[in-house]
């Protein structure tokens, strides 16, 4: 089988149709990236220290699509403080975070009330490519 580029097939008179960027390929793209990036950031779970089974955890929930992607509004945590302490204590949750991360919480607090229009295709694309370009700093 002849593998052409779309260059050449242009060059034949063939159309070529072009893959349609969709803003919830970009978003996962980007969820993925912006999580591998605050597990690379911290490390180990901020609560118990383990260093295996390492999830990204919100602060503020993600359907704030505006903190979404937002270093100050993510830590990491294992697989059990994660599930089994964040989601199910959610109260003890957050008076944790206040007492741990006092500057990041006063922040995503402010920001989860603003009323600010879900991000667009355009903005998505480049908050992926600035995560691809960037270590992040330590929280």
């Amino acid at each position: 089988m002849v593998n052409f580029k779309d260059k050449d097939m242009k060059t034949l008179g063939i159309k070529v149709k072009k893959k349609k960027v969709s803003k919830k390929g970009i978003s996962k793209k980007l969820d993925t990236l912006f999580s591998q990036r605050i597990r690379e950031r911290d490390g180990v779970c901020l609560r118990c220290g383990k260093r295996d089974g390492l999830q990204c955890a919100h602060l503020i929930s993600r359907t704030y699509k505006h903190l979404r992607c937002d270093e100050k509004n993510a830590i990491t945590l294992c697989y059990a403080c994660h599930i089994h302490w964040c989601h199910h204590n959610p109260i003890e949750f957050s008076e944790w975070v206040e007492k741990r991360f006092p500057k990041n919480y006063k922040y995503v607090l402010k920001e989860k009330y603003k009323d600010l229009a879900p991000p667009t295709i355009e903005e998505l694309q480049t908050r992926l490519d600035e995560l691809k370009a960037k270590k992040l700093p330590p929280i």
